[in-house]
């Protein structure tokens, strides 16, 4: 048996002993101890419903977290791989660049071996 279990059989028991003294004392008639535990029963089924309402509400307000944690780390992902594209691109680019200054130096290379070979 839980604590909550046990909590609430000694506030029934409570609300017996108490609602019977006021009966046998004939501070209160049949009908009315009838009235007063169905009220704190109502009270009693009203609070667990509204217990069942706050824990659907949590477990709302934590799925919603969760949302913004996925929402923040799709966009961090993004921008992740968008810097990557950027720096992929920057390093195509020094590469071709490289390409094209060795090819223009073998060009000038040949070139100028050509004219030693051609003045000789």
């Amino acid at each position: 048996m839980s604590a909550l279990e046990l909590n609430e059989r000694e506030e029934r028991n409570k609300l017996r002993s108490v609602v019977i003294k006021a009966e046998n004392n004939k501070l209160i008639s049949k009908e009315e101890v009838g009235l007063v535990v169905m009220l704190v029963e109502r009270f009693r089924a009203e609070a667990d419903k509204k217990m069942r309402q706050l824990y659907t509400l949590q477990g709302e307000v934590a799925q919603l977290r969760t949302n913004e944690q996925i929402v923040t780390n799709m966009i961090e992902s993004i921008i992740s791989a968008a810097e990557r594209d950027v720096a992929r691109q920057e390093t195509f680019s020094q590469i071709k660049e490289t390409r094209e200054a060795l090819e223009a130096a073998k060009e000038a290379t040949s070139s100028i071996e050509q004219t030693d070979e051609n003045q000789q």
